[in-house]
């Protein structure tokens, strides 16, 4: 069994992974180290001890807890852009400052359909396009604001918008009829003009047409209303630190 820890910059992502890929998972606030010890401690007693672990850390804050953690266990991780290194080319020009989640979700696109071109919509705090070219490499992106992120920006930097969270709900009306419902209206068309007229753009620059991947914590409320997102598929960034790990370490 391995350990894998998305540390990103709203929520630590945790999940003992087997042959199969992630399976028990627990999610813990990255302002709160003190909830990742025993979010762990129910996690193993759940799914069983791990012999090995792997992390990638967007956000440092819950770190030192899980080394802390895995010290107590003999145990100690290795970290993706580190010791752990990416298994594709990253062909852009300067690989060392790509955030370890892209390189994850890039890692899992080359490996999860080998021979395509991928497109990967992570819209999480950051909403980033991630593309991979039919030959397993990572060739660029785009780096946008999430939609939570962008209703916090809206809400910190106008005298009367709310708040507004979750940023999209079921049912959401084109037409906005009160502030809430405009705000949403605005996240939800935003998102999805930006990853269609983005996944065009990339069809032209790589001559063909990319498979649409979107994941993270809003990408199944969005992906119905976005006609080029093929697929929704959960945890690509776990699944991808996990690729790395094996294609490392072994099975």
């Amino acid at each position: 069994m391995d350990l894998l820890a998305d540390l990103g910059n709203t929520r630590g992502h945790l999940a003992l992974a087997g042959p199969d890929g992630p399976g028990e998972r627990a999610d813990v606030p990255n302002d709160d180290p003190g909830a990742l010890a025993p979010a762990l401690d129910a996690l193993v007693a759940r799914g069983g001890a791990p012999r090995r672990a792997a992390l990638l850390a967007v956000c440092p804050r819950l770190r030192p807890a899980l080394e802390a953690w895995l010290a107590g266990r003999g145990l100690a991780a290795l970290a993706l852009g580190e010791t752990l290194r990416a298994p594709i080319p990253l062909l852009v020009d300067a690989p060392g400052q790509v955030g370890p989640d892209r390189v994850a979700d890039a890692v899992w696109a080359a490996r999860a359909h080998p021979g395509r071109a991928v497109l990967v919509a992570d819209l999480g705090t950051a909403l980033t396009l991630n593309v991979v070219s039919r030959a397993g490499a990572f060739v660029g992106g785009a780096i946008g604001p999430g939609l939570r992120t962008q209703a916090w920006a809206l809400a910190e930097r106008t005298a009367r918008l709310p708040f507004v969270d979750p940023p999209i709900a079921p049912g959401d009306a084109v037409l906005g009829r009160d502030t809430t419902a405009c705000i949403r209206a605005a996240l939800r068309w935003g998102a999805v003009g930006l990853i269609t007229a983005y996944a065009e753009q990339v069809e032209r620059a790589l001559g063909e047409r990319p498979l649409v991947v979107a994941t993270g914590g809003d990408a199944a409320a969005l992906a119905p209303d976005c006609p080029r997102v093929d697929r929704v598929v959960a945890d690509v960034t776990l699944r991808g630190l996990h690729h790395a790990l094996l294609e490392q370490a072994g099975p």
